[in-house]
């Protein structure tokens, strides 16, 4: 196994890591930015974690990008 290959560890690791960001944003902050801003974090780990698992476990059926494209279509972006 190479030293520099990428696993499902890693993308579970930063999934869990803009987790942890969007949710302690979400309940630390009250303001409309920062709850959009933080509410973005929590649907881009979604989409990142639906691609990694299509990748690693669903063998690129293509159902984790589908997926991820939906989230980032519905998610509240840039609408001020």
């Amino acid at each position: 196994m190479n030293a520099l290959q990428i696993t499902l560890n890693h993308y579970l690791a930063l999934g869990a890591i803009l987790f942890v960001l969007g949710l302690a944003g979400l309940l630390v902050c009250r303001d409309y930015i920062t709850v959009m801003m933080s509410l973005e974090l929590l649907f881009a780990d979604a989409a990142i974690n639906f691609a990694a698992f299509d990748h690693f476990l669903w063998h690129r059926q293509l159902l984790g990008p589908a997926l991820g494209t939906v989230i980032l279509v519905v998610s509240p972006g840039d609408t001020a």
